[in-house]
């Protein structure tokens, strides 16, 4: 097992395999995402097929074990507020280039998350109340997303790529660009580099710098001819 994680880079680590946490395994399978489970009871894996490491998520070997220094996103989803404080400390700690997302039960520690370090902090409470008033305003709008995002087979997917320098998007307009002409895919929004507001219908004068997301739809080969166009 511990010769099979520290072949692994690139990787997803997963702190609590409770309820939440096993669907965050399993949309990351579906999307071919390898990843790395922390649990610290052994009896919640039984019998199961995944890469595991037993320990506590918030001890620093613990992480080194899952092989936080070489991943790219660690989950802290523990039923403990405060056991994902402090594993948000210590991932943060270990990698400061991971990207951390962190539950928080209590609305009083989304801002303690964030100041530890966590780049999302995601409440499951929350999140079910606004779907659940979604699915009740607004069924097929909820429908659509679920199988865009979760159902494998679709023809259309909605995914996200960060524009790099040197790439053909590099200092370009979205009219010089014209990725909807070249790719096919529809960008429906751009989160600007720094971590703002997200712009839908981006304008044509609007200029691509790196670091850009850009949030686009459309079929796999559309989305991969334009993942072409962002990287180098």
């Amino acid at each position: 097992m511990q010769k099979s994680i520290d072949t692994l880079s690139n990787h997803y680590i997963v702190c609590g395999f409770g309820r939440v946490g096993g669907e965050v395994v399993q949309s990351l399978n579906q999307n071919g995402k390898k990843c790395v489970v922390v649990e610290d009871h052994a009896e919640a894996l039984d019998n199961s097929a995944l890469l595991y490491v037993i320990g506590d998520a918030a001890d620093d070997d613990t992480l080194l074990r899952a092989g936080v220094t070489r991943a790219t996103g660690l989950v802290a989803v523990t039923g403990s507020d405060a056991t994902n404080l402090f594993i948000t400390i210590s991932a943060r700690t270990l990698n400061t280039g991971i990207v951390i997302v962190a539950r928080a039960n209590q609305p009083s520690t989304e801002a303690k998350l964030l100041r530890a370090g966590a780049t999302h902090v995601l409440s499951p409470y929350r999140l079910g109340g606004r779907r659940i008033a979604t699915q009740l305003l607004y069924p097929s709008i909820a429908d659509f997303l679920d199988v865009v995002m979760h159902a494998g087979g679709l023809e259309l997917r909605l995914e996200e790529f960060t524009v790099q320098s040197g790439s053909d998007l590099y200092q370009r307009t979205v009219a010089e660009v014209q990725v909807r002409q070249r790719t096919g895919a529809n960008v429906l929004a751009i989160r600007r580099r720094d971590g703002g507001s997200v712009i839908t219908n981006p304008p044509s004068e609007m200029r691509f710098a790196p670091g850009d997301v850009l949030i686009a739809l459309g079929t796999m080969e559309q989305l991969h001819a334009l993942e072409r166009l962002t990287t180098t």
